[in-house]
């Protein structure tokens, strides 16, 4: 839709970020692998735009992520379970934050 508007948009697929959302989570922090800092994939981003690249991981250098986007392109129904199976989120869970959705509070209100 966008050939030839001189608009680019590229699809940007960022690892986990160290950045404040970290501190916000309502429950324990499940996810204990490397944080990488936002200049990271700010830089992925700008050298995105300057070489129009339509989509990336980042930061580049993980070798994991590469991994999983290109399991979620040639096996999906594989990784979507495999995802399912690694932190299922339990009804109460889900329950939870349905109240706290209905409620109006966002994430990090108390």
């Amino acid at each position: 839709d966008l050939e030839g508007s001189g608009i680019h948009c590229a699809l940007v697929h960022p690892g986990a970020i160290a950045t404040e959302i970290w501190g916000k989570l309502d429950e324990p922090e499940a996810y204990d692998g490397k944080k990488y800092p936002p200049e990271v994939v700010a830089n992925d981003i700008i050298d995105t735009i300057n070489n129009k690249r339509l989509e990336i991981v980042s930061p580049r250098s993980d070798f994991k992520l590469k991994l999983a986007r290109v399991m979620s392109v040639l096996i999906p129904s594989v990784v979507r379970k495999g995802v399912s199976q690694m932190d299922p989120i339990k009804p109460e869970h889900l329950l939870w934050a349905k109240e706290r959705a209905n409620a109006g509070k966002k994430m990090g209100d108390r």
